[in-house]
């Protein structure tokens, strides 16, 4: 198996960074991961998991551009 450049280029976040950038507390986003509506995170050890940051950013981009295209008259 080789590593791609997307692979190298992969960063991963602990949930502190993951709420700074989505202004969601744990358990809403625990919440939302339950429901799949929200990227799942992965183990790193027994103790600690972490997102893959490109996942999260484009999560956001998601919901930027859903809100966009639901506002009425450009509000």
């Amino acid at each position: 198996m080789t590593i791609t450049e997307s692979n190298v280029t992969s960063r991963l976040i602990r949930f502190p960074e993951v709420k700074q950038i989505t202004g969601l507390c744990r358990s809403q986003v625990h919440a939302m991961i339950a429901e799949g509506r929200f990227p799942k995170q992965i183990k790193l050890s027994t103790r600690a998991s972490a997102w893959i940051a490109e996942e999260v950013y484009s999560w956001v981009e998601q919901r930027i551009a859903e809100s966009r295209a639901n506002c009425v008259g450009g509000e």
